[in-house]
């Protein structure tokens, strides 16, 4: 399962403080029962660029195999940012990684959801998206994901287990 998310310009976009938008003040969102709110209308393009962020939860993955998926993703998807977020690393540290991936290592299990969520807090990029490290979605699948949300904005979501997938 991954997904894909874009929030346009004037939108709440992270987690933290609010955004303060000409006189309106726009509180960020922490739980999905909480409102949001936009500045924007939907659909609406502000971007002169859009830069893609994708983050890669993991839990003690097979180094060789998540090393070749990074590598895969940065050749297809390639985005501004890759960011590893590695739970529970070996004793003997994180696996070494190519320079141009960011890791945050952390010895507590978060979960898939923690994890998902610490990368997309971290990443300044326009659109948001993550991949499993165990490469079970082929990167050029994410990349057909993320293309209508850089062409025009909004969410997009893949998933293995829908009926139609291709995947």
């Amino acid at each position: 399962l991954y997904a894909v998310v874009l929030f346009e310009v004037g939108h709440t976009r992270r987690f933290g403080a609010p955004v303060q938008k000409g006189r309106e003040t726009v509180p960020h969102c922490r739980r999905p029962d909480e409102s949001v709110r936009f500045l924007t209308a939907p659909g609406e393009r502000r971007f002169m660029s859009t830069s893609v962020g994708v983050v890669v939860p993991a839990y003690r993955p097979d180094p060789d195999r998540l090393r070749s998926y990074l590598r895969a993703l940065h050749d297809t998807v390639d985005p501004a940012t890759i960011r590893v977020e590695l739970d529970a690393p070996a004793p003997d540290g994180p696996p070494p990684l190519p320079d141009w991936v960011d890791v945050n290592a952390v010895r507590r299990r978060r979960g898939k959801g923690g994890a998902i969520t610490d990368g997309f807090e971290a990443l300044s990029t326009d659109v948001l998206a993550f991949a499993d490290a165990d490469g079970a979605t082929p990167p050029a699948s994410l990349a057909d994901v993320i293309a209508p949300v850089v062409d025009h904005g909004g969410l997009a979501v893949g998933s293995r287990r829908h009926p139609a997938a291709t995947i």
